[in-house]
Order: C-alpha cells, then structure tokens, then sequence
C-alpha cells in the first residue's frame, strides 16, 4: 500500500528517517523497498515490516509497543499446602527425621507454587535458607506450606513453612522454615518472564519485603565474593 504525500501516516512532529532529512513518506517506501530487497538476496525473505521495525519508520496505523499479557497474581493464588506422616525409615536412629527427607518435601511443596505461580515449567535455582527449629519423630503428622514472597524478572522466592503436628492432642509447632528461589524456562529450556506478584496483606506485604532484602543481600555478597 501506498500514501500521497499529503496523507503520509507519520506526523510531521513524529517523522523518523532512514537516511539523512527524509521527510517524504514515498522516499522512506522506496529506502524500505531497498532495504527489503537487500536482506532478502542475503537472507531469502524479508517481510517490510519488518524493515518498518527495524528502521523505526513503521506507519502509526501498524505501529504496536510491546506489552506484556502477563498480569500480576496474588499469593495466596499459588499457595500449596500438603502433609506427610514422618515413618520409621525416613528417622534416623534416634528416631527423628532424616534433614534430606525434610528438604525433599519442601523442595516439592515449593515448585508446585512456583509452577502456579508462572505457569510454566520451573528449576530450583537456590535454597537461600533453611532452619530446623524442631524436631520431627516418628509418626508425627508434618504440615508444609508454601507461598510466594517475591518475583524478579524470571525469577521467585518462595517461603516455606514446615509444622509438626501431634496427631493425637493436635498441637502444632512451626520445626523448619525455608527460603528457595525458582526460575521459569520456556520451551527451550531458557528463563523466560513470570507474572509480578501481588501482596495484599500486611503479612504477605512484609514478607514481599523482607524478601527483597534477602536479594539485595545476595547481590552484594556477590559483587564482593568476585
């Protein structure tokens, strides 16, 4: 499709140039023709728009920003909560649990969060922190809960709460709680962009937080360990 001069789609304020003062829009057609041209002897194929893109002259009729269809989740959207019943063979002998049968269900518990979170396929990048406050015996019923505290950009922390529970009285006791980061990959196995996060409670604003700082902390641990 082509414009007469004076129905040139460009403002005049917003013109954009191939070359030197190009102003005419026929004069900018005939350079993408030749760009189009070119690249398509080196290449086989070249759409003109894509030369449009490239160039920065696409008409404002065709012209569209990048935007992204991923929009923001709460946390409580991703939460996952599960429980276990600590057997003899997962205890050591002193009857309590093994650290590595712990640190697998947390493990789990996470991912599937993280995987609600985005959507997407998900790899365990880093448990940041992981603290056995209690233990945990032999036949004690173990809550887990596992929430978003914070995204980057293919990134996410996730929280992880562990409870032992008495399956008789009913008490509970918070016995471990971790921290692990998660990144997404798309089809090819690379890190792709996840939803932000939204935190709407005072708690889950809090935990946003401090989630931050745990980031901030490890970048410049980083930066000092280099």
């Amino acid at each position: 499709m082509t414009y007469p001069f004076h129905t040139s789609p460009f403002p005049r304020h917003k013109r954009r140039t191939v070359a030197a003062d190009i102003v005419n829009y026929r004069l900018a057609r005939y350079c993408v023709n030749k760009i189009k041209n070119k690249i398509k002897e080196q290449h086989g194929a070249c759409p003109a728009a894509t030369v449009w893109v490239l160039y920065g002259i696409m008409p404002n009729h065709t012209r569209s920003e990048k935007k992204t269809n991923e929009k923001g989740k709460s946390p409580k959207e991703s939460v996952v909560e599960t429980r276990y019943l600590l057997m003899p063979h997962q205890a050591n002998p002193q009857g309590t649990a093994f650290g590595g049968v712990i640190v697998a269900w947390i493990d789990m518990a996470a991912a599937m969060a993280a995987q609600k979170h985005c959507g997407k396929e998900v790899v365990t990048a880093g448990i940041d922190s992981l603290v056995f406050k209690e233990p945990i015996r032999v036949g004690d019923h173990v809550l887990l809960k596992a929430s978003i505290n914070y995204v980057g950009r293919s990134s996410m922390e996730v929280g992880v709460q562990v409870t032992r529970e008495n399956p008789y009285g009913g008490d509970k006791v918070i016995a471990t709680t971790a921290h692990l980061t998660f990144v997404a990959l798309d089809e090819n196995k690379r890190p792709t962009a996840v939803p932000p996060v939204l935190p709407e409670t005072k708690q889950e604003k809090k935990r946003y937080e401090n989630a931050k700082l745990r980031v901030k902390a490890r970048k410049e641990l980083l930066e000092k360990m280099s």
